[in-house]
């Protein structure tokens, strides 16, 4: 089987040959004053697969699934998330040639529901393939909602919810500052409230949350970066006399855990992955915040806090474009700052707009 480029994109010439004849409305700016945040304080629970509203598809990855779920939340329908998984060999094909059939499925009942989604948000390559079978099925019955770059024709989906550093325009493209999520100011309070989990009873205050993503294909998480992370940290101890809570994804390699671990452990905290997940008391509760720079969802999160922000700045495997892109923009906008082992104050706005896009998709389907 000849090997699909992994980033095919359409010419300009061939896709505007593709765009029906009448243009699409476009999408109005995005003003917090004109589109106020329609998210309630406590977010309604999982609704069961016969009674969902809107699906979220994922191929279950974190960071894609706070995307979608955060969005399918702040509309407020009642949702369920599915994860698709897509067959050999078609899991390894560029969404635009993977036929609609149900063999394509590992679950080809995602097809055939008894009742169809009104909403559909995916987020992920293997979930775009769902997104248009459902939506070649469906019609206008269903909405399909986007989240990121598809590397398709943007008319193929209702929505695109893209963050501005891809660049993609559109008229049904609508940008966000980062990533889409679910950590709302909702939900921290609710987490300050409760405060930090048992096993963090011993952690003197203040102290510093950091939070750790894992390798990708743009970042090899290199044992010099971790020990210039180590170092960096240990510096920011001695100087600002503050206790660090250390908080892994789980992409985060045993390795670097259990070198932190060695590392921190006796006098700070550092979670194994036993134990509930600290991770929403430590956004809410810690004084600063230092994130590693290899997950745009995870700096987006963060920055939802309104806490000063510090990335952490891995070495690069490949060249990372879009990473660089985000990162600069975060940065010029006064949201992050770079680690560098120093702990400073500073203020800024929350770049979060998916309460303002779901308020866009309610004024669409009502």
């Amino acid at each position: 089987m000849t090997a699909v480029p992994k980033r095919f994109r359409i010419s300009e010439t061939a896709e505007a040959g593709l765009r029906p004849r009448r243009a699409a409305p476009a999408w109005p700016r995005l003003a917090p004053e004109t589109y106020p945040d329609p998210r309630p304080a406590e977010m309604s629970p999982a609704a069961s697969p016969a009674a969902a509203v809107c699906w979220t598809l994922t191929e279950g990855a974190a960071g894609m699934v706070s995307q979608a779920r955060g969005l399918a939340e702040a509309v407020g329908y009642p949702m369920v998330h599915h994860r698709v998984v897509l067959r050999w060999p078609f899991c390894l094909m560029w969404p635009g040639f993977v036929p609609p059939w149900n063999a394509v499925f590992t679950d080809p009942r995602l097809m055939h529901p008894d009742v169809p989604p009104r909403l559909v948000i995916s987020c992920g390559r293997q979930a775009i393939v769902a997104s248009l079978a459902l939506k070649r099925r469906f019609g206008s019955r269903v909405f399909t909602v986007h989240i990121q770059d598809p590397r398709l024709p943007t008319r193929l989906f209702d929505l695109i919810v893209t963050p501005a550093h891809d660049e993609l325009t559109g008229a049904n493209v609508i940008h966000s500052l980062g990533a889409v999520h679910h950590v709302t100011p909702a939900r921290l309070r609710a987490a300050a409230d409760r405060g930090l989990p048992a096993a963090m009873s011993g952690l003197r205050t203040p102290f510093v949350g950091v939070v750790l993503g894992g390798p990708n294909k743009y970042y090899a998480y290199h044992p010099a970066d971790i020990e210039c992370l180590i170092e960096r940290l240990q510096r920011v101890v001695r100087r600002h006399q503050v206790a660090l809570a250390i908080v892994p994804s789980r992409r985060t390699p045993a390795e670097v855990l259990e070198r932190l671990q060695h590392q921190f452990g006796r006098e700070h905290y550092v979670w194994t992955g036993v134990g509930e997940n600290p991770y929403l008391p430590i956004l809410a509760l810690a004084s600063h915040l230092i994130v590693t720079g290899d997950s745009v969802s995870m700096v987006s999160e963060a920055a939802a806090t309104q806490k000063p922000l510090y990335v952490f700045h891995l070495s690069e495997r490949r060249c990372a474009r879009r990473f660089r892109r985000f990162h600069h923009s975060f940065e010029n906008a006064g949201i992050t700052r770079p680690f560098l082992g120093e702990l400073d104050h500073w203020s800024y706005a929350s770049p979060d707009r998916t309460g303002l896009i779901a308020t866009l998709i309610h004024e669409h389907l009502r």
